[in-house]
């Protein structure tokens, strides 16, 4: 399947949309911070999340969504920030 490519605000706003939506990160406390670009990895991921602010509770929960939005969505070339 082929990813679609976004800004580092579209997916840091995907990102925080499904931390809210999710039932294992109840909480408002959740804050993503910003995506950064890194050359395509293994599975061709150009993007990662740092951090996020809030709990370590949710840490399982926010990784899991940053991992399926891995498979989906890559970092836009021209909008990417290297870190």
């Amino acid at each position: 399947m082929a990813r679609t490519e976004k800004t580092a605000s579209e997916i840091r706003r995907l990102i925080q949309a499904r931390i809210y939506a999710s039932t294992d990160c109840a909480c408002r406390d959740c804050h993503a911070n910003q995506v950064h670009w890194h050359a395509p990895d293994d599975t061709g991921c150009n993007w990662e999340l740092h951090s996020y602010n809030g709990p370590a509770s949710c840490a399982g929960a926010i990784d899991s969504i940053v991992a399926e939005l891995q498979k989906q969505i890559n970092l836009v070339p021209q909008a990417a920030t290297v870190s």
